[in-house]
């Protein structure tokens, strides 16, 4: 094995070392194992041992994160996205302050799915003016995630209020959330449970004959949790 063949392994290893230990603290350290995620993947230190950066991280996710390849993918996000801060960011952000900061960013376009963002084109003053707006709807405190999605939703003119009337009223026209719940939650659970059987050589084809959907499946089954427990 050649010295930089080495000094490349020598890297992955103590990166993943690193992100177990990150990963005891799992809630503190959430960005911290996203960036060490994302130089494991921008160098491609994986390329020795995986056929797909995707592989990599859909066999490795459990074992180094202790959590679901949708959470390793939302800790990447939240690091991608905090390159974007301004040079003074506060330490209360957390990866869930920064998935919703991460919506600000343009989506990449039909090529990869059109769902995919496009992190690298997050204007640093949009977030500032964002997070200033969620730092005046705490009343001058921290902000919350719910700031933040509040102060988001105001850039994007979304009105959640507006939309959960429309549900209200599709409610009250004979849509009842809890029977169509209990209709497709069957359906959600097989899919899981068929998806945990796929074996890694699977995904990695599906990630060449389709780039970008893999990674919509996991941020839309990271938002459903989102949306689920707020």
């Amino acid at each position: 094995m050649g010295a930089v063949a080495l000094n490349r392994k020598q890297r992955l290893r103590t990166l993943e070392n690193h992100i177990r230990k990150a990963a005891e603290e799992i809630q503190k350290n959430g960005l911290e194992i996203g960036r060490d995620l994302c130089e494991i993947r921008d160098e491609e230190l994986w390329s020795d041992e995986y056929g797909s950066w995707n592989q990599y991280l859909k066999e490795r996710a459990g074992e180094l994160v202790g959590k679901s390849f949708a959470q390793a993918v939302k800790f990447i996000r939240a690091a991608e996205v905090a390159k974007r801060l301004p040079s003074k960011i506060d330490d209360d952000l957390t990866p869930s302050h920064l998935t919703e900061l991460g919506r600000l960013a343009p989506d990449k376009g039909k090529e990869t799915g059109g769902k995919e963002k496009d992190y690298s084109a997050l204007k640093k003053q949009d977030v500032a003016r964002v997070l200033k707006t969620a730092t005046q709807l705490a009343g001058g405190d921290a902000p919350s995630v719910r700031d933040v999605r509040r102060a988001v939703d105001q850039e994007l003119g979304i009105d959640r209020a507006a939309k959960a009337e429309r549900t209200k009223e599709q409610h009250n026209q004979g849509i009842n959330l809890e029977d169509y719940l209990r209709s497709v939650l069957g359906r959600i659970e097989g899919i899981t449970n068929n998806l945990a059987k796929v074996p890694g050589e699977s995904w990695t084809l599906l990630e060449e004959s389709a780039p970008g959907l893999v990674t919509r499946v996991a941020v839309a089954c990271d938002e459903l949790a989102e949306l689920l427990r707020s």
